[in-house]
């Protein structure tokens, strides 16, 4: 993922650009995700993520949490640049950030160099417009 921003007040950053999406600051999600102190929202501008699932106008919502299972999809921040990519830990003690798709290599870096803002919780995906 190379273009896109987030503007982020949120558990994501102070101002962070995170490629391929936008921060939404106050998104109409179900009750249980309720975005909040502790919860954020990202909607993707870019069909940069589609083998994980995840397409252009899909709103992610994520949760500020700095030690995720390996697997999961996370917002990580390398060297001044955040993406969205899954998570793993090597037996050597590095981090290695993947997008499902293999389109884009892996990213490996020592854990001092990553810093975790977030993982995914959800995906709400809006087919048609409904609005009257």
């Amino acid at each position: 993922m190379t273009a896109g921003k987030a503007e982020s007040k949120g558990p994501a950053s102070s101002q962070q650009e995170i490629a391929d999406f936008t921060y939404v600051p106050n998104p109409s999600v179900p009750g249980g995700l309720a975005v909040g102190e502790n919860r954020f929202a990202l909607r993707a501008e870019s069909n940069a993520l589609v083998d994980e699932g995840i397409r252009a106008g899909d709103l992610v919502v994520l949760e500020a949490h700095q030690n995720p299972e390996d697997g999961e999809t996370v917002v990580a921040v390398i060297g001044g640049k955040a993406s969205v990519r899954r998570l793993y830990r090597e037996a050597t003690g590095s981090i290695r950030l993947e997008a499902q798709g293999k389109k884009l290599p892996p990213i490996l870096a020592g854990p001092a160099d990553v810093e975790i803002r977030g993982r995914v919780i959800a995906l709400i995906r809006k087919y048609q417009n409904i609005d009257p």
